[in-house]
């Protein structure tokens, strides 16, 4: 028997499904990294196992899905909530052999000790949330990990994600005259400002793919580089949420593209003050920011000041 070794958890972008709300992770053997198409027949077999509808009395249309790279088998795992506090599990496996087809797990084949970490992980989500009697239960489920620590990716997807709303708050409502003003005559301008953020984002999309490549952009006009804004924040958070290789750049990632976004969005905080339209403080510790939620839509605020 070879000695246990931990095996990297990663949450993957979350599945709707016919009415379905379904978590995904991924579980990978070694060092290789993660294929993700490789399970697309898999995946769509599992899913065609789920019942409907997905909402019952007793069946609150949640559950998760883990796509597990093995040595030598690939598994799909596809597990439901059910009958009020049940799990039915279905599991799919395909030998990593030519011509080999997905199929339906047989014999002594099931979940092993790094599908159970997920599991105990979910059965704990599940219970606290749906099962605890608040106000929206699976919803709170859904934000629920089953990594017992976060990982180098959700930890940058959680950086896009709260540059994505405090660097929103910081645009919406900018005066008119706000693009083009400039505190002294060395300093850039918000619209140069803004610009070069998303000239930051198209170097980390790049990075992310094993690119170093920089290209600086003028500014346009100021709604469209707003756009530009949320769009560079959703392709790197798509990217990354995909599982594809970061080419060993997670913590260049966060230290170089994220970090410098992050000072750029408070000197856009501050210039916002300085031209005299400023934003209200808030706790940013208790808002509502989500991996995943990167668009110009965002949560409103939960405690703000003057």
């Amino acid at each position: 028997m070879q000695p246990y070794s931990p095996r990297p958890i990663v949450l993957l972008e979350p599945i709707g499904h016919e009415g379905w709300q379904l978590k995904v992770y991924s579980i990978v053997f070694g060092d290789s990294a993660f294929n993700r198409p490789r399970f697309d027949g898999g995946l769509a077999a599992a899913l065609r196992e789920l019942p409907s509808p997905a909402k019952t009395a007793d069946r609150p249309g949640a559950g998760f899905v883990i796509l597990h790279q093995g040595r030598d088998v690939d598994y799909v795992v596809l597990a439901w909530w059910d009958r009020e506090n049940e799990l039915p599990l279905r599991v799919f496996v395909r030998e990593r052999v030519a011509g080999k087809a997905w199929r339906v797990a047989r014999g002594g084949e099931s979940v092993c000790v790094w599908d159970l970490q997920v599991i105990a992980a979910e059965r704990d989500a599940y219970v606290d949330t749906v099962m605890g009697g608040g106000t929206d239960g699976v919803a709170e489920y859904m934000t629920r990990s089953a990594a017992t620590e976060l990982t180098g990716r959700e930890m940058l997807r959680h950086a896009i994600a709260t540059l994505a709303y405090r660097g929103g708050k910081a645009l919406r409502g900018a005066p008119s005259d706000f693009a083009t003003y400039r505190v002294s005559p060395t300093s850039r301008t918000p619209a140069e400002v803004l610009a070069h953020i998303g000239d930051l984002f198209d170097w980390a999309g790049w990075m992310a793919r094993g690119e170093q490549r920089w290209v600086a952009k003028l500014p346009g006009a100021w709604d469209d580089d707003v756009a530009r804004f949320f769009a560079g924040l959703g392709s790197l958070d798509e990217y990354i949420a995909s599982g594809a290789s970061l080419h060993g750049n997670t913590e260049k990632l966060f230290q170089g593209p994220i970090a410098d976004a992050l000072t750029h969005v408070g000197q856009l905080t501050m210039l916002r003050r300085a031209v005299g339209h400023p934003i209200r403080g808030e706790s940013y510790a208790r808002a509502d920011i989500r991996r995943g939620q990167v668009g110009a839509e965002q949560a409103e605020p939960r405690v703000e000041f003057d």
